[in-house]
């Protein structure tokens, strides 16, 4: 994948299949390569890779505590790495926004659903459960840049997943997009912004829908699944 840092370029790998998944980057004026996450035994993935920010991304490790990830700021140039989440909350998987601030994580719940929970400026609390049945089609995705707006795939109470537009301060939620006869797979989302420029559902075939006409700049799929 790409960064926002100019002729870099990101992406993982394991050694002889051990599914112990390294980030690397590469430059392209140089064609060299960097293992940004270079420690024994552990599990890397990307958590956050922002315009506002192009000198570093955001990476969950485990070399610490080989059940929990930790968040770590990774410089590109340098390869240093600064913390910025320790993990004793038994998080499994952090959200950030444009800005690198950690603003929700998901928390496994014993009878299979997940608590989502929210930054408070002192931890961590509840924001809301989300029940087994839609724990693979219910979630939070990407903020816009603003930091406002967080979007969700909900399936609560639907036949369908739908997408909706969530203020983080209220918590009101606005309806983007709804198919009645399946459920929404991908979208396309403003790159700057952050705001989604499109959606799409699968009913027999591919099918897409624009919410504006931005669609004509530079755009950014993103996938949806479980």
């Amino acid at each position: 994948r790409s960064s926002y840092r100019p002729d870099t370029l990101l992406y993982m790998r394991d050694t002889g299949g051990d599914e112990d998944f390294h980030l690397f980057s590469v430059d392209l004026t140089t064609n060299s390569s960097r293992d940004l996450t270079p420690y024994p035994k552990t599990r890397a993935a990307v958590n956050g890779v922002s315009h506002l920010h192009p000198e570093a991304v955001l990476v969950a490790m485990n070399d610490r505590d080989a059940k929990w990830h930790d968040v770590y700021r990774v410089d590109l140039a340098s390869g240093e790495r600064t913390l910025v989440e320790r993990n004793e909350d038994r998080i499994a998987g952090y959200q950030a926004d444009a800005d690198y601030k950690l603003r929700l994580a998901v928390r496994a719940r014993e009878d299979g659903g997940q608590d989502v929970l929210e930054a408070d400026g002192e931890g961590w609390k509840q924001r809301e459960v989300i029940p087994f049945d839609d724990s693979l089609s219910t979630g939070y995705g990407g903020f816009t840049t603003d930091g406002k707006t967080v979007y969700l795939r909900e399936s609560r109470d639907r036949n369908t997943t739908a997408l909706y537009a969530v203020d983080l301060a209220s918590g009101a939620k606005t309806l983007v997009f709804e198919d009645p006869r399946a459920d929404i797979s991908g979208g396309m989302y403003d790159p700057k912004t952050g705001v989604v420029q499109a959606v799409q559902s699968n009913y027999l075939r591919e099918e897409w829908k624009a919410l504006d006409d931005g669609l004509l700049s530079p755009f950014q799929y993103f996938g949806i699944g479980g």
